[in-house]
């Protein structure tokens, strides 16, 4: 397993100090800039040790994929074009698509309709991203933020429905606390691709085991094998010792070296 983070642009080389294995950018950021100023940021991740390797925020605020308001197929398709070639450009390999907002189903609106509009829509984004070699990452949203895909299970049922390859799963811990599901719900859905953590109260960066149930969480990955990125998405009044003390603890959960020698190193 490796660590990531999820940041802004300008803290790409701050996260590479620090120790971050990759850092995660929002995908409808790289979309929003101009020219000049995706050429800049392109050519400070040729610079940078790590890569911005994987993305979230898929799109942004007004775009949906549901409901009598649904974006319009060519107004989605350009979107995920441009903002895919620029993710592949940057050396991306996977988009998170979470999007509470994008996804939700309108009051009144049949959810067998919403479900095979949102099947479709996740195909096409999943096609389109073949095209640059990227993976998709259905991220399973906690009942206060989506009313669509809440669970391991149905974000699982969805990726088998969607059947594409390069789309994939998600979990993440924050939302599996907030749901209150079982950790053993890791081990009954498959393969994942991809993983977020952060802590359930407050959704702040972790920090310690007492906290939470990390370990019940990581012990179930290693059960998987799973052995792909770990981001941290969450908040922190101090970027820098958060992420320290974060990383401490990941590398604690996944074997990955002694704590205490990390805290030391850095």
């Amino acid at each position: 397993m490796r660590i990531g983070v999820c940041i802004p642009f300008d803290k790409l080389e701050a996260a590479e100090k620090l120790g971050f294995d990759y850092v995660e950018f929002g995908a409808s950021r790289v979309y929003a800039l101009s020219d000049a100023e995706f050429d800049a940021l392109k050519a400070r991740v040729e610079k940078c040790g790590i890569k911005p390797e994987c993305y979230s925020g898929m799109f942004p605020s007004g775009f949906r994929l549901v409901g009598k308001d649904e974006t319009p197929q060519e107004q989605i398709k350009e979107y995920l074009h441009k903002t895919f070639s620029r993710i592949k450009a940057l050396r991306g390999r996977l988009v998170v698509f979470g999007n509470s907002g994008a996804r939700n189903r309108d009051r009144g609106y049949k959810p067998a309709k919403a479900y095979g509009e949102l099947t479709a829509n996740t195909r096409l984004i999943g096609n389109i991203a073949a095209e640059y070699g990227l993976y998709i990452a259905i991220e399973p949203l906690n009942s206060g933020e989506t009313n669509m895909i809440n669970t391991l299970r149905e974000g699982a049922d969805l990726r088998d429905a969607v059947g594409l390859q390069n789309v994939g799963l998600l979990a993440d811990f924050y939302h599996l606390r907030k749901e209150r599901e079982d950790m053993r719900e890791v081990l009954a859905v498959g393969r994942l691709i991809h993983v977020h953590v952060a802590r359930k109260s407050g959704r702040r960066y972790p920090k310690r085991l007492k906290e939470d149930c990390y370990e019940d969480f990581f012990n179930n990955l290693k059960k998987i094998n799973y052995n792909g990125g770990v981001s941290i998405e969450a908040t922190a009044s101090s970027f820098k010792r958060s992420s320290k003390k974060a990383i401490a603890l990941l590398r604690g959960l996944m074997g990955r070296g002694d704590e205490k020698f990390f805290l030391k190193k850095e």
